[in-house]
């Protein structure tokens, strides 16, 4: 079973949208990311659900410093499956979070 997960970020600042098969992405392998670093999720809620927060995350940050939806396909990065599909987690799409010098607030010392 597939699910789509359409992710945004503060009302669309950055969006990131994956595809995940359950049946390969299963709750084990989405333990897996959510134990490998120290990070804050909720215990209670669906593993997957959790998981696939983290991997919007890494995409969006990632393609903010400019990796290409190719790049973040195909790279590997260090306590993430690659989110090729071959694991069960595609990403369909990301936006990155793009900066606004207008909302830059500069304090003098």
């Amino acid at each position: 079973m597939k699910t789509i997960y359409n992710i945004n970020y503060d009302f669309y600042k950055a969006f990131c949208k994956i595809e995940i098969d359950r049946e390969k992405f299963t709750e084990k392998k989405a333990k897996d990311t959510l134990t490998f670093f120290s990070w804050d999720y909720d215990e209670d809620a669906d593993p997957i659900d959790e998981a696939a927060k983290k991997y919007a995350m890494l995409a969006i940050e990632k393609a903010t410093e400019g990796y290409s939806l190719f790049d973040l396909r195909e790279k590997e990065f260090e306590g993430f499956y690659k989110m090729n599909g071959k694991e069960g987690i595609l990403l369909v799409e990301v936006d990155a979070f793009e900066f606004n010098e207008e909302l830059l607030d500069v304090i003098k010392n």
